[in-house]
Parts: structure tokens; sequence; C-alpha cells
């Protein structure tokens, strides 16, 4: 049964989902969008809504088994991030960075920022470094929009550009993550944006996660860092960037909930899926397209693998060899002593892949420009023809690039098992 609820000027109604929403009457603003009668709105599950009502208004609402709808008397969305909205609009600050641990707004922030200066008029550019819970693109990825007016979320806006990392972590990645963090901001300004707003990770707790927030303020040298903390919690990396850039602390809003695991896991599925619907079969020759993340294709193809063989207790279908690196694919596992014997032997690095292994691998794929243009899941590679079979949503025929990803995605969206890095 839909609920219908009346709310004042000033009040709160935060919708979480799954829930469908339809303003009625009078007008509300959603992450500083106007709302206007008869907007029809969806909440996915794992993520809340909250509508601020501008006047008197009536709100028809209908709930999943899992939704939830709350009626405040109060505003929930703190004061100062209006204040900030309207000096980010009068100031000359350019790129603005959201740094904050896990589930404190960074995504709300950034969606309510960019709606408050789309409205006002300017080109507004989004970066979302967060490759987990990806609002921009698919996971994994890097993803670049342009705004031109003000939107329900930020999944709505049309993905410009891409960096893919193909992980759901920046952990092992941080070289990649910073790379992609600059070429994503040269490209905004290559594509004239007048403000760029830039959302990062939750990864702010340990060495690795230092050293990325560093270098990234670092490449992409902010205007502004705004920080979103609950009480003291990520001080120690306000520690390392108050004396040289411009600094605000924000208000983390005090009803804003906690994802469960379970929830994250599903939008990111959810993200998958979107991702590749409509997929079909595109084949790539491989001699014709620049492979990243992956040895293959970096050495000299061995045509006599016999003593390989015989070596590793095993058939094997495919070999290269590079001055540091033997890499093989097998028809079936090989034990890790005798890996290591070879690799001893040899004085070089000995990686031994099998085809179950790189199926459904999780790619990313390029044009020939080098611009993205999709993801894509590795079905078969035929190394007798030198050909691979990926499956993928992509309407691109001519792909110049791709990279190998460190997931395994079933085509149900499921994260299967992860690469190691470097295994091959």
């Amino acid at each position: 049964m839909p609920i219908m609820i009346e709310a004042e000027e000033g009040d709160s109604i935060l919708v979480s989902g799954p829930a469908k929403a339809s303003l009625e009457r009078g007008e509300v603003e959603l992450f500083g969008k106007r709302c206007t009668p008869k907007t029809e709105l969806k909440i996915p599950y794992g993520k809340c809504f909250p509508l601020i009502s501008l006047e008197n208004c009536l709100l028809k609402v209908i709930t999943g088994s899992m939704g939830e709808v709350k009626h405040l008397k109060e505003k929930v969305i703190p004061v100062d991030w209006y204040e900030i909205s309207e000096k980010l609009k009068k100031d000359e600050i350019v790129t603005s960075v959201i740094l904050g641990e896990i589930d404190v707004g960074k995504s709300s922030l950034a969606t309510f920022l960019t709606n408050k200066l789309t409205s006002s008029g300017f080109r507004t550019a989004v970066i979302d470094l967060d490759i987990g819970q990806s609002d921009i693109g698919p996971p994994g990825v890097i993803g670049l929009t342009i705004v031109k007016e003000p939107l329900v979320s930020l999944t709505d806006a049309p993905l410009i550009d891409g960096y893919f990392i193909g992980d759901n972590t920046p952990t092992g990645h941080l070289l990649q993550v910073i790379v992609g963090a600059s070429k994503m901001v040269k490209r905004a300004l290559e594509e004239k944006a007048e403000k760029i707003i830039v959302n990062t990770s939750g990864m702010v707790y340990g060495s690795a996660a230092r050293v990325l927030k560093e270098k990234k303020i670092e490449i992409i040298e902010p205007g502004l860092v705004i920080v979103l903390q609950r009480e003291k919690e990520i001080e120690h990396l306000v520690s390392m960037f108050k004396r040289r850039y411009r600094l605000v602390s924000l208000t983390v809003p005090r009803t804003l909930k906690r994802r469960s695991r379970e929830q994250r896991y599903f939008l990111r599925t959810s993200n998958y899926l979107r991702q590749l619907k409509n997929q079909r079969i595109l084949t790539i020759k491989m001699d014709e397209t620049g492979l990243k993340e992956t040895s293959f294709l970096t050495g000299r193809r061995l045509r006599n693998v016999e003593r390989f063989e015989k070596y590793l207790g095993t058939s094997i279908i495919y070999g290269e060899e590079s001055s540091d690196c033997l890499l093989l694919v097998s028809t079936s596992k090989v034990e890790k002593e005798r890996i290591m014997s070879l690799q001893e032997s040899l004085k070089k690095e000995v990686k031994v892949v099998t085809p179950p292994e790189l199926q459904n691998l999780y790619l990313g794929l390029e044009n020939r420009e080098g611009k993205f243009i999709g993801v894509g899941l590795l079905k078969r590679i035929d190394f007798n023809k030198g050909e691979m079979q990926v499956l993928t949503s992509s309407r691109e025929e001519e792909v110049g690039y791709v990279t190998f990803g460190y997931l395994k995605i079933s085509e149900k969206g499921e994260e299967l098992l992860k690469r190691k890095i470097g295994s091959f």
C-alpha cells in the first residue's frame, strides 16, 4: 500500500530503498536539485534519498520489503554544506577534492555540490575515484562526467571518459589510481570544465592509504580539500594537508547510516549488470591490439615447449619467453614446487596459467586513441588464431587497447575470484 506523507516547509523525508516515490504536491530538494510535482523517484536497495520540503508538500511512497520511510521535523542536510556551495560559486577555486572514510556522505556531498554549481550555470565535472562503489561508470573504473543540469544521482550522469583499474579496491594499484586521477583531471579541463569535484574512496587508514591520499592530492593540486569526518577519525590526513592546501571540514549528516557489506555488494553487482546489458561477443585480434596489465605478447613465442612439459608434468598450450619472464598456458594446474624449481633453473620469473583462470576475467576496453569505451569479460583466447573472445556491451568495433583486470566476474555480475597481481 502507498504511504502518503504530508510535510511542512523545512521537514525532511528519508526514503531508503528499495522504494518508489512520487511528489504529488509542492516542491522538495534532493541533493540540491529542486523537484516539482509529478517527479518520480526510484530508490535502489542500499541507498537513501533525503527529500527536503521547500514548502508544504505531499509525497506518495511505495517501499519494498527492505525499504523504509522516515519523516523528520528538521533539515537533515547540514548548514555548512550550503555554505561551502555558496563559497565555491563565488570563489575562483576550480578543483575540490572530498576526503572521508566509508559511509560519511562523500557521494551525497559530491552530488549536492554538483547540483548547486550547475544550477548557477557552471560547467561542472565530477571525477569518481571510489572504484569499489562507483557512481560514475562501471565498478573498478575511475569515471569522469560533465554535468550540465541538476540530477537525482550521479549514476544518471553520462560517462565522458574513464580509466580502468579492474579491481574493487585501490590496494595493490596505487600507481594506477594516481595516474588515472591525473588523466581524468586533465581530460576534465580539456572538456572546458569550470568546476571539478573529485570524490575519493574510503581507504583512509594505514600506510598505503596515507601514501595514496598524499600523492593523489599532490598530483591533482586542488584549490580546496573538503574533509568529512564524524569526529577526528581522519585527522592524520588533515595534518598532512593543512599547511599546504586550503582545507575545510564539513559536518556528516547525523541521520546518515552505514551501509552493510551486503548492500555495498548488491550495488556493485547491479552496476556490473548495468554495464553488461545488451551484451555480445566481440572478437579481438591480439596482435593488432595493445595489451595492458599482463605479460601476454611481451615475449618471443615458443614453438617447442616439450622440455617445459616434462619439467612441469603437464601439457602446454602456449608459451612465450622474454629476458625476465617465462609465461606458459597449461592444460592443468602445476604444483608450486615445480614452478619454483624451473624458476631457479632459468634464473627468471616463471608464470603458469590455465584457461579456466583466464575465463570471465574483467577487462577494460579503449579505442585506438586510448579513450575508454567500456568493460567486458574474457570468455576465451584462441592462441592458434591469436584471438580473444570478449563479452561486452560496447558498440565499438575498433578496440585499440585491452587492460586485464584483477577480478573474475560472472555474467550475473557476481565477483568470483581475484587475480594475483603479476600472475600473468
